[in-house]
C-alpha cells in the first residue's frame, strides 16, 4: 500500500492511466473504422466511461502531490470504473435477453446517446454515436467476446482504483523505527 501511496504522488503512474485510457478508444476507434465493428448504445457509453478513466488521470497527471486534486482524480477514477462495470452486465444482460429470446423487441438500445444532454454525440459524432444494435457481442478473442473483454478490463481498472483509494490513508514511508538516544556521548 505504501507504494501505491509514493507512487500516485508522483505523475508518471496518472499519465500512464491516461494513455491506457487514450488506448482503449483509440482501439474501439479501430475496430469501428476498419474492421467494421459498430458499436451499440452500451459501447458508446463504455467509451464514455473510459473518457472518464482519462479524464481522471490527466486531473492527476497536473498535480498529483495536492491532496484535493488527487483525491478527486481518484474519485472520477472510482466512479468512471465501476459505472463501466455496472454499464458491462447491463449489455451482458441485453445480449443475453436477445439470445434467449430473438423475436424480443426490448432487447435493442437507443440510437442518441444522452449522456451529458447529447453534447460528444453533438462534437464528435463520429465517435459518439450509436450506430448498431446491442444483439451481439462482437468477435470472440480468447473465448471472450468484445463485452466481456470491456467488463475484465473495468473490473481491473476498479480494483486498482480502489486499492489507490486505500493506500491514500498510509504514510508513504515507513518509520524506521530507530530512534537516537540523545543523552548517549561518546565524549567521557
Amino acid at each position: 500500500m505504501r507504494f501505491l501511496k509514493r507512487w500516485s504522488l508522483t505523475r508518471f503512474p496518472w499519465f500512464l492511466l491516461f494513455i491506457v485510457a487514450v488506448a482503449g478508444n483509440a482501439f474501439a476507434y479501430i475496430l469501428q473504422e476498419y474492421y467494421n465493428i459498430l458499436p451499440c448504445y452500451n459501447c458508446v457509453v463504455s467509451r464514455y466511461y473510459l473518457a472518464g478513466v482519462g479524464l481522471a488521470g490527466l486531473l492527476g497527471f497536473l498535480a498529483p502531490k495536492n491532496f484535493v486534486i488527487r483525491f478527486l482524480a481518484i474519485l472520477l477514477f472510482i466512479y468512471s470504473s465501476v459505472l463501466g462495470i455496472v454499464n458491462g452486465f447491463e449489455h451482458l444482460n441485453i445480449i443475453s435477453s436477445y439470445q434467449n429470446n430473438p423475436f424480443n423487441l426490448g432487447a435493442s438500445c437507443p440510437l442518441y446517446f444522452e449522456k451529458l444532454w447529447g453534447l460528444p454525440q453533438e462534437y464528435i459524432p463520429q465517435f459518439f454515436t450509436p450506430i448498431s444494435n446491442c444483439e451481439s457481442g462482437g468477435p470472440e478473442y480468447c473465448g471472450l467476446n468484445l463485452v466481456q473483454w470491456t467488463l475484465v478490463f473495468f473490473i481491473g481498472l476498479a480494483i486498482t482504483s480502489i486499492l489507490v483509494l486505500l493506500s491514500q490513508f498510509f504514510a508513504p514511508y515507513k518509520s524506521t523505527g530507530l530512534k537516537t538516544n540523545k543523552s548517549f556521548s561518546m565524549r567521557g
